[in-house]
């Protein structure tokens, strides 16, 4: 028997498997070098450049009813914090869809590939909720959206450490678009009279049971 025949034949098949894939459109993540994570970082640290833009004097200009109400701290830091939220959500939704759009083989393997495009999708929507995570805890009690925060910022770590499973982040994050019409509708709650701020208040409560809801897959 000619065992160099037999291992020559073995050889292409252990070549494949080592590949994951034997698909060539694919592209199968590799070791993230210290030039990608140069690239990344700077959308890591955008999120919290945002919310800490936003709390400049007259960025955004607060409408009259917040200035004007009895409660002008909290509405304040409420109306900041949900315009801030709304800019962040339409970012990334719509940097989502684009991903998909321009990197089809995403769609073909969402657990395995991967391109810079859409790494650098899941730095800067990791840093947006690390900055608000941060924001919850200075200004309020941290609650049940607080804990999805945390949960969001350790799974997408995980990706980003491992390079597995960003297509799933990416499709996840087109439901961003979403929560701009949510925060919409917020916005011009808090913008009427303050007898009508009992009823803000319980749809904000109800938009963050959404919002969790929609990121845990309910």
């Amino acid at each position: 028997m000619d065992y160099e025949d037999i291992s020559s034949r073995l050889q292409p098949k252990i070549s494949l498997a080592s590949n994951y894939s034997t698909d060539p459109d694919v592209s199968v993540p590799s070791t993230t070098s210290l030039t990608a994570w140069g690239i990344l970082l700077p959308w890591l640290f955008l999120g919290p450049i945002l919310h800490t833009v936003s709390r400049l004097p007259r960025l955004p200009s607060n409408p009259s009813t917040v200035i004007e109400s009895k409660i002008k701290k909290c509405k304040k830091w409420k109306w900041r914090t949900t315009f801030t939220a709304r800019l962040c959500a339409a970012t990334t939704g719509c940097w989502a869809v684009l991903v998909l759009c321009i990197s089809p083989t995403l769609w073909s393997n969402l657990w395995l590939a991967n391109c810079l495009s859409a790494q650098s999708l899941v730095c800067f929507s990791l840093g947006v909720h690390i900055a608000e995570a941060v924001d919850m805890i200075l200004h309020t009690r941290p609650g049940l959206l607080w804990v999805h925060h945390l949960l969001i910022i350790f799974c997408f770590s995980g990706v980003l450490l491992t390079e597995k499973a960003v297509g799933f982040v990416v499709l996840s994050l087109v439901t961003e678009l979403n929560v701009v019409f949510n925060k919409t509708r917020f916005l011009q709650t808090m913008t009427r009279r303050d007898h009508h701020y009992v009823e803000s208040s319980r749809a904000t409560s109800t938009t963050e049971h959404l919002h969790i809801l929609r990121h845990s897959g309910g």
